[in-house]
């Protein structure tokens, strides 16, 4: 329930925004699903706030992100994202792979593949799961875009919100905060990720 009014909350906060802003120009995330269209991310993670239900966690260490959006046409897009999340002695890494269709400017529905490598109490496990969700971003003119994101899965649900500022014609820096919940670890209980996120995203 808790992660539904979060999606919820991304789709009126990006919903009303693009009825307004929707025929401006968007930093990011993607904004032209064409072919060839392309933004690439990367940046760190301030140390993860992680906490399991079943384990003690220990002291947090600065984390790594990735993510490429590739535009197919139609509207449609595809998404890989990569994060690691750590501590001294746990860690879990989750690659994703989305399919993501703009319904209308702005405001994206994605649905995919998540593969989860959860490393923790001295137990290496690995889960599959699947996940919807909702992208959007509200773009204010000669300052930055406003954007977020909230997913729902089986494993996981996640949900995060930044801003993007433009610093040359192609690049913004991008700063958020997100909020993640593994559930049902392999190795018992479930996990939860928070964090603020700093990094740049180029787009050709």
């Amino acid at each position: 329930m808790h992660a539904m009014k979060k999606v919820l909350a991304v789709l009126l906060l990006c919903g009303c925004g693009c009825l307004y802003y929707g025929g401006q120009a968007c930093a990011s995330p993607l904004k032209n699903y064409g072919p060839g269209h392309v933004a690439v991310s990367v940046g760190g993670t301030i140390p993860t706030n992680m906490h399991f239900t079943e384990y003690d966690t220990d002291s947090k260490k600065a984390s790594v992100y990735g993510g490429v959006t590739a535009g197919i046409g139609s509207n449609t897009a595809l998404n890989y994202k990569y994060d690691t999340y750590k501590t001294s002695s746990d860690d879990i890494t989750t690659n994703q792979l989305n399919l993501m269709y703009q319904f209308i400017p702005g405001l994206s529905v994605y649905g995919g593949y998540v593969h989860a490598k959860t490393d923790v109490g001295n137990f290496d496990k690995s889960s599959d799961s699947g996940q919807i969700g909702l992208q959007g971003r509200i773009d204010i003119p000669l300052l930055f875009t406003v954007w977020g994101s909230a997913g729902y899965g089986n494993k996981l649900n996640s949900f995060e919100i930044g801003v993007s500022k433009p610093v040359l014609n192609n690049l913004d820096v991008d700063v958020s905060y997100y909020d993640n919940r593994f559930k049902k670890l392999d190795q018992g209980g479930d996990a939860t990720t928070r964090g603020v996120r700093a990094g740049l995203t180029i787009k050709f």
